[in-house]
Formats: C-alpha cells, sequence, structure tokens
C-alpha cells in the first residue's frame, strides 16, 4: 500500500501535474534495453492504449485513459477517468473514477480514490482492492477534487465552473464590505498607506508575514510567551482582513475616479467595487494565485504602516507638555551628537552577549531565553538609554528628537529587530550604509543610536 501511495502522491507525479495542467504533452518513453516496450505517458490530455499494442508503464496526468492493449507494470491515472479492459500487470491507481471491463486483470493492487469503480464481474484484482468514494467528494459543496482541477492546477483560487468557490468568494467580498461600511476610519488610513507608500507597504506586508511563524516559535521558545499565540493568531488575521478591505476600498476608490463617478468612492460602495473586480481577477488562470498573493501582502504591510503611524499620532497627543528650555535644549544635544556605526553596535551587541550569560548565570535570567534577553535589553535601554555593552563602547539609543526611550519604544524597538534579524540580518547591516545610520529596527520605532562620551552613557 505504501508503495501505490507513493506512485499516486509522489514527488514526481504532483510537479508534473501542475507543470501539465495548461500544455498537454504526450509521450512516449524509450526504455535503455532494446526489445523492451516503451512507457506511455500523457500530461495534460487523454491517452489510448489501442489493442494488440504493449507498453512498460502507463501513466496519465490530466485527463482520462482507454487500455485495450497490455500494460506490463504500473498504470496510474491523475485527474481522469480510467477505462481498462486489458491485462495490467502490476498496480492500477486512479484519482478519479475508474472501469474494469470483462478482459481486465490487475496483476497486483487497485486504488480509486475521490472517483466510483464501476468493474464487470468477470475482472480480476489478484491482490488488495481499496476504493475511496467520491460521494461526498463530489458533492458541488465538498467538490475538493473538482477545485484541484479547476483551481490549484490552474494557479487560480477562484474556479468559475464551481458555484461554491463563487459563494466564498462573494461571502468574503461581502466581509471586506461590512469592514469597510462599519470602520471607515480604520480602513481609510491603510488605504492612503498603500496610495502613498506602496513600496513600503510591499516591504512591510513581506517581512511581517515571513515573521510571523518564527516569532511564534520564538515565543514557544520563551515559554512565558505561550499564551500570547492566541493573541497573535488572532491579531494577524484580523490585520489580514483589515488590508484586503483597505485594498478592495483602494480598488474601487481609483475605479470610481476613472469612471469619474464620485457617489462610488464612499467606503461600502467603493469597497464592493474593489471586491468584485478582484473576484474577476482572481478566476484568471495562472494569474489568480498571483493577485491574491499581492493583495493579501500589499494589505497586511499597508495595515502595519496604518497602524504604526496610529501609534505614533496616540503617543503624541498622549506625552506630557513640552519639557523646559534646559531640559529641551539637551536633548536636542544629545541628538546631534554623531551617530554609531555598524561595527561599533557590533561590538556592544557581542560585550552584551557576553554581560548577559554572566549576569543570567547570578541571576538566572539566561533560563527564560530569548525571553530574559528580551527582559535585559528593553530594561536597559529604557531605565539607562543603553545597555552594559553600549556603556563600554560609548553609545547610547534616544528618540529622534532627542528624548530618552521608555518602556514601550523600547519594546517596540526590540521586538522590531527580530524583524531586522529574519533576512539573514539584512536590518541590522542597514546601519552601515543608511544615511542616518538606523537599523531597520530604529525605523520602526523612531530611535537613533548616537556615540557620546563614555561618561554620560551612565547618566
Amino acid at each position: 500500500m505504501k508503495r501505490i501511495i507513493a506512485v499516486a502522491l509522489g514527488s514526481v507525479i504532483l510537479p508534473l501535474a501542475l507543470a501539465g495542467a495548461w500544455a498537454g504533452v504526450d509521450v512516449e518513453m524509450e526504455e535503455k534495453d532494446e526489445g523492451r516496450p516503451s512507457n506511455l505517458v500523457s500530461i495534460g490530455g487523454s491517452a489510448q492504449l489501442e489493442e494488440g499494442r504493449t507498453v512498460a508503464d502507463m501513466v496519465v496526468i490530466g485527463g482520462s485513459a482507454v487500455a485495450r492493449g497490455t500494460v506490463e507494470g504500473d498504470m496510474v491515472v491523475i485527474g481522469g477517468t480510467a477505462d481498462v479492459d486489458c491485462p495490467v500487470g502490476k498496480d492500477l491507481v486512479v484519482l478519479g473514477s475508474a472501469r474494469l471491463g470483462p478482459k481486465a486483470v490487475i496483476g497486483k493492487d487497485l486504488v480509486v480514490i475521490g472517483g466510483d469503480l464501476d468493474a464487470d464481474p468477470l475482472a480480476v484484482v489478484k491482490k488488495d482492492k481499496t476504493v475511496i468514494s467520491a460521494g461526498v467528494a463530489r458533492r458541488p459543496l465538498f467538490g475538493l477534487w473538482g477545485w484541484v482541477r479547476e483551481g490549484l492546477f490552474k494557479a487560480r483560487p477562484v474556479a468559475p465552473l464551481l458555484w461554491w468557490t463563487w459563494a466564498l468568494g462573494l461571502l468574503f467580498g461581502l466581509l471586506y464590505v461590512l469592514i469597510a461600511a462599519g470602520a471607515p476610519a480604520v480602513v481609510e488610513p491603510c488605504a492612503e498607506a498603500l496610495a502613498q507608500r506602496p513600496l513600503t507597504a510591499l516591504l512591510a506586508g513581506v517581512l511581517g508575514l515571513s515573521g510571523l511563524a518564527p516569532f511564534a516559535f520564538l515565543l514557544v521558545v520563551s515559554i512565558i510567551g505561550v499564551a500570547a499565540i492566541p493573541l497573535l493568531f488572532f491579531a494577524a488575521l484580523a490585520t489580514i482582513l483589515v488590508g484586503k478591505a483597505a485594498v478592495c476600498f483602494f480598488i474601487g476608490k481609483n475605479l470610481a475616479r476613472m469612471g469619474r463617478a464620485p457617489a462610488l468612492e464612499r467606503p461600502a460602495l467603493a469597497a464592493a467595487a474593489g471586491a468584485a473586480a478582484l473576484l474577476a481577477l482572481l478566476m484568471g488562470p495562472i494569474a489568480g494565485f498571483g493577485v491574491w498573493a499581492l493583495t493579501t501582502i500589499f494589505g497586511f504591510g499597508a495595515a502595519l504602516l496604518a497602524g504604526v503611524d496610529a501609534l505614533k499620532a496616540e503617543r503624541a497627543l498622549a506625552e506630557a507638555p513640552a519639557p523646559a528650555a534646559p531640559q529641551a535644549a539637551e536633548a536636542s544635544a544629545e541628538a546631534a551628537l554623531p551617530r554609531a556605526g555598524f561595527w561599533l553596535r557590533l561590538a556592544a551587541i557581542v560585550l552584551d552577549g557576553f554581560a548577559f550569560l554572566v549576569l543570567g548565570a547570578v541571576t538566572h535570567l539566561i533560563a527564560l531565553g530569548l525571553g530574559g534577553w528580551a527582559v535585559y535589553q528593553v530594561g536597559m535601554w529604557a531605565w539607562k538609554g543603553t545597555t552594559l555593552g553600549g556603556m563600554i563602547v560609548g553609545i547610547k539609543g534616544l528618540r529622534l528628537d532627542g528624548r530618552p526611550m521608555d518602556v514601550p519604544v523600547a519594546l517596540v524597538r526590540h521586538l522590531a529587530s527580530y524583524l531586522s534579524a529574519l533576512p539573514m540580518f539584512l536590518g541590522f547591516f542597514w546601519a552601515g550604509w543608511d544615511p542616518e545610520k538606523q537599523a531597520w529596527h530604529d525605523k520602526i520605532a523612531g530611535t537613533i543610536v548616537v556615540r557620546v562620551p563614555n561618561n554620560q552613557t551612565s547618566s
């Protein structure tokens, strides 16, 4: 049975099925030894083995097969109907329906998955016969195999011939419209971020989505963060939904402007028009999955940018009145200090690693792993504006306006550092050539790292 499953779903068959779903390939593969029969292979089309003809193996992917000759080895049919009325020396595996005529003799096992078996009483199966009926799978509501053929093989999430894919698409479109109508103050800033900073939204979407799984892993490793995983899941889901609603609103608003219909620029109507256009694009072969992926990435990134902007605006409103003139002058003076480059910051991180090992051995903080490292980093940046390694090399972290970091800013900066580390630590190297000497996590948190005399780093 393991051999049959490997034949039907192995790493060779599925890539061939995906590759041949659009362009039919019908070839015969000759054996190296002279005198032996060839293999009959058809990809993306049907095949017929005439009476009196003998082949070694017969493989048909994305089409139906009719066998009236002799198959000495295995016969595999993926995504079509197998009509067999001849001897098959070994296994017959069909992902679809099969019919066995009175002359059919299956030398070993017969497996039919996702379809029906119509076998003549005179047909012979010498070993095991396994049939996973399509009774449920063939119902329109649960037509998964139909979606595999009409959707997955053609690289589109919505298959025009399957009504339930239309229903799901319309359901999600209605959800996006409801989000746009019920929370326009949330959706409109996301669409504005997408319009004004598309490349930044793309980068934020790629980093954010690719960082979800590693960040969840870090939470699991830290032990104390396991409880936050459900919160992370629902937050990511909400961000994706809001982002897709913003993309629909953005598309619909631009369509309304192109059609000179200002009445359709309202959030609900624009989102409805955008969702309809998006649904049409998702039905396109090959391009459908690409459109789905891009809109998800852009929407997620735009939602992240809008969220960061909202947090910055809220924090600015909640802050106390401007500090007194001497304090403002001191903050301005520190912000004007020379920026710390990549190598100086790298030296501080290395020294922090040794310091954390020593400190963790004494306080058992190291037992918390990455959680302990986060406590050390956030605590030191918020308390002293630097770390132990930073004190040694003479660097200090500040906000862009020169004010010291608080706990929220230090926490955002630390969490964003994991995003900087994801693409081979590119976000850290960024500080080496950025004009402002900012790493990615500095740009996200709105911070800078400056060089100060050693007698000021502990102040």
